[in-house]
């Protein structure tokens, strides 16, 4: 899979923009939210009150980078 796929199927998946949070990243992996950090390690996020929301294209590179690793 390349990362153009892999964004275009998180944008699918949550339907709303460009940002996805830890709960929509655990539903589109199959992962528990619990077990999130060796994604989510060092991306930058928007910090709100509720939650935090990651850039997809980072995700999906970082996700891909794991995947080859």
């Amino acid at each position: 899979m390349d990362k153009k796929t892999l964004v275009s199927e998180m944008k699918e998946h949550v339907k709303t923009g460009c940002f996805i949070n830890m709960t929509q990243i655990a539903s589109f992996t199959g992962k528990s939210p619990n077990r999130l950090s060796d994604i989510l390690q060092g991306l930058d996020c928007l910090e709100t009150k509720k939650e935090k929301k990651y850039f997809i294209p980072d995700v999906a590179q970082r996700i891909l980078d794991i995947r080859t690793s």
